[in-house]
């Protein structure tokens, strides 16, 4: 069995992959996170980031969350690294990852352990926005891709979910999203300049 593997946490949030925020009462185990993925949906962000990663591939997810999406890509013949910074849901994951590090993605320490040019894609799935240094984290991420390996990340309209939220009514919803405890907004181009 596949397992995982520790590193001192420093951020008191967990970062998970895609997904909408969940309202408390939501939530099963504990993990906002946790979903089934259905790869032929359409317009849906997993099926757009697993079209983009392909088959067959050496994947450093980071924020992979239960391993939801690591599942879908093993069975696609992907090897996959998860980063997770929640221990239990790191636990989770490690039931598909080849290994999954404890940690929060924000501490080079934690890199330093990655080996250099070995992955063909990593994916930051809903995740940079909850980083307070993205442009960091994906230049050192940069330094674990293969020479023609690529990034795939996706990242939250906001307005898509206060417009949905507030319509339906649900304005904790809105302040949740605005929670600058969880969500930090940046602007694009500083994800073009990694």
């Amino acid at each position: 069995m596949k397992g995982a593997s520790s590193s001192e946490c420093t951020a008191p949030l967990s970062v998970g992959l895609t997904g909408p925020p969940t309202r408390k009462g939501d939530v099963e185990d504990g993990f906002v996170y946790d979903l089934t993925i259905d790869p032929e949906a359409e317009n849906n962000t997993h099926a757009f980031v697993l079209d983009m990663i392909g088959y067959s591939k050496r994947v450093l997810e980071v924020g992979c969350a239960t391993g939801y999406l690591t599942k879908v890509l093993t069975q696609r013949g992907c090897t996959v690294t998860g980063i997770e910074i929640d221990a239990g849901a790191a636990e989770k994951a490690s039931r598909w990852a080849d290994k999954v590090i404890t940690g929060n993605a924000e501490d080079l320490g934690i890199w330093a352990g990655i080996d250099d040019e070995a992955y063909d894609v990593i994916t930051f799935g809903d995740v940079l926005e909850h980083l307070y240094d993205p442009l960091t984290v994906l230049r050192t991420a940069r330094r674990k891709l293969k020479p023609t390996g690529f990034v795939v990340t996706s990242l939250p309209n906001i307005a898509h979910g206060v417009a949905t939220d507030v319509k339906a009514g649900a304005a904790d919803l809105v302040t949740d999203l605005r929670d600058r405890q969880r969500h930090r907004f940046h602007k694009v181009s500083l994800l073009v300049r990694a």
